[in-house]
């Protein structure tokens, strides 16, 4: 039986079935994924200048909650600690709007696990259109645009701004998805209700 997961706006959805799930390859798992939403919003504050953002913490991938049973489904948010000011005597708290990291840390995921698995001749059909549109509603969406030729798909984009942007966070995605797909005992991963593992019952 699996389970759907219907993702809120903001966050990356992580469903995992499994026979037996090892706590090393969950922590390699959470650790990847942090790494490479701390690069995009490195990226995002290194190239553009946006004065809402200043003076604030990066945002991080945060574990907002697990839900367990024989899978394991895990919701990480994106979290920023607020700043305060006093302005004309007044104690002011700054929450700047959402970037949408989770997003596209998911859309990396994704598109990691398509170009994985077509290079493994197991091309698997992934339509990750939700994400991208989840995506364009927030600031974080113009790291692809800002370079983006008008003729690229959505999942090109992803790919391009990867290489050229944050190449540093390719081998980790590969080897994330290496160990999702190459995992035995993982029945099934979802990334935002997108499967980019399904082991079909013999």
């Amino acid at each position: 039986m699996t389970e759907d997961i219907t993702p809120a706006s903001d966050d990356l959805e992580i469903y995992i079935s499994y026979e037996r799930l090892n706590a090393r390859d969950l922590g390699q798992y959470l650790t990847g994924l942090s790494f490479i939403a701390n690069k995009i919003a490195d990226d995002y504050f290194i190239r553009f200048n946006n004065p809402e953002y200043e003076g604030k913490e990066l945002p991080t991938l945060e574990i907002e909650s697990v839900d367990t049973g024989n899978s394991i489904k895990m919701k990480l948010k994106e979290g920023w600690k607020p700043s305060t000011k006093v302005e004309d005597g007044d104690f002011v708290i700054y929450v700047p709007k959402m970037l949408g990291v989770p997003l596209l840390v998911a859309a990396s995921l994704v598109t990691a696990a398509i170009a994985y698995q077509e290079w493994e001749k197991n091309a698997i059909e992934i339509n990750i259109d939700k994400i991208e549109l989840q995506l364009k509603q927030h600031e974080l969406n113009k790291v692809l645009g800002s370079d983006v030729d008008k003729h690229e798909d959505f999942r090109t984009s992803v790919a391009n701004y990867i290489d050229n942007k944050i190449p540093e966070i390719k081998p980790v995605l590969l080897d994330t998805v290496k160990s999702i797909v190459g995992n035995p005992d993982i029945k099934q991963f979802k990334v935002n209700n997108i499967e980019i593992k399904v082991t079909l019952s013999k």
